[in-house]
């Protein structure tokens, strides 16, 4: 099955303006499927709006079969099918940004994009651009902030591990990482903050994961069992000080 949504005083796609409600991670607008309802479930006329896949029939307003839950901004009401949750298959986008997979158990498996790769680097599309000095790559602008987020977990990892100076004044909050993490998700799911609530995707195991995996962490875990391997065969004997790996700096250094 699939989300629906449900939009107060809309009568159409463009003046529902998803992208100005929040809703701006759907599919695009011209492969969403619309009606209009007399009775939504804010007791006011609405634009019940859905995945392109999903049955007309089952785009309807029925509190019976439905559960909705009005969404974090106050700008629109999100339904399911009850015992029917749309799946990360279903909610899968067509291209896909290559990482780590996570399994959040009844939930499924979900792929999480790397955005900072071990030891530089990323797997978020890159702008080419040739210019008279040559060949060069470019952030995408939709990956920008993203990305900076990323990197802001990166070294907050690092200090945790004192591969960096402490820096309490640029920790990242609970809230800072359950948003990354969500993010991270959106790239490639339709999925935001309200998808995420209604699925119980985050807890504080599932989003220490995701965090894991957007910054590449099973590779850091890879070599630091590399190294300490080759301390003990060199030494005849186990090393306690775990040596750090390099490039805790900026993504490209």
């Amino acid at each position: 099955m699939y989300f629906l949504y449900a939009i107060d005083d809309a009568g159409s796609l463009e003046a529902a303006d998803l992208a100005g409600r929040g809703l701006g991670h759907l599919p695009p607008a011209n492969t969403l499927i619309t009606r209009g309802s007399m009775n939504g479930p804010g007791n006011r006329m609405c634009l019940l709006a859905a995945d392109g896949r999903c049955k007309p029939k089952d785009l309807r307003y029925d509190t019976a079969v439905q559960t909705w839950t009005r969404s974090v901004n106050d700008a629109f009401w999100i339904g399911v099918v009850n015992g029917a949750e749309p799946t990360a298959d279903e909610l899968a986008r067509p291209s896909q940004v290559f990482g780590h997979t996570v399994d959040l158990g009844d939930r499924g498996q979900w792929m999480i994009p790397l955005a900072r790769k071990y030891p530089v680097g990323s797997n978020l599309p890159m702008a080419m651009i040739l210019t008279a000095d040559g060949l060069t790559l470019a952030q995408k602008p939709e990956f920008v902030a993203f990305s900076n987020r990323a990197e802001h977990m990166w070294r907050q990892f690092c200090r945790q591990m004192d591969w960096l100076e402490p820096d309490t004044a640029d920790a990242m909050s609970v809230e800072d990482e359950w948003t990354l993490c969500t993010e991270a998700l959106g790239i490639n799911y339709a999925v935001g903050p309200d998808e995420v609530n209604v699925l119980g995707l985050l807890d504080t195991e599932s989003m220490g994961q995701i965090a894991a995996m957007i910054i590449d962490v099973p590779a850091v875990e890879a070599e630091l069992v590399r190294r300490l391997s080759s301390v003990k065969k060199k030494t005849d004997g186990p090393n306690l000080n775990a040596p750090s790996p390099q490039n805790c700096g900026d993504r490209d250094a």
